[in-house]
């Protein structure tokens, strides 16, 4: 087993590259830190319990961007809380 980094586009209020950024089909959604969510995407007005790999749980709040990897574009949410490691999720793929 190895780590799988793709590189990725979004878009929304503006857009943002990702050279490369980290692929876990163990998470649910990607996520986000909270400034890069609140200056890119389009918030929604949900938020959402996650819990964390150390078992600790925070609130995240939910937004929606276009996303592109490997040349597919689709609608995505994006979960975003402070301090958050960038990743995409199972539902994002």
């Amino acid at each position: 087993m190895g780590h799988v980094f793709v590189r990725a586009r979004f878009r929304e209020k503006t857009e943002i590259e990702f050279e490369k950024i980290l692929i876990d089909t163990g998470v649910s959604f990607t996520v986000m830190p909270l400034d890069v969510a609140e200056k890119h995407f389009i918030e929604t007005p949900f938020t959402v319990d996650i819990k964390l790999g150390d078992g600790g749980i925070v609130k995240a709040r939910v937004f929606i961007a276009e996303g592109e990897i490997e040349g597919r574009k689709g609608p995505l949410r994006i979960l975003a809380f402070e301090n958050a490691t960038p990743v995409i999720g199972v539902d994002t793929l």
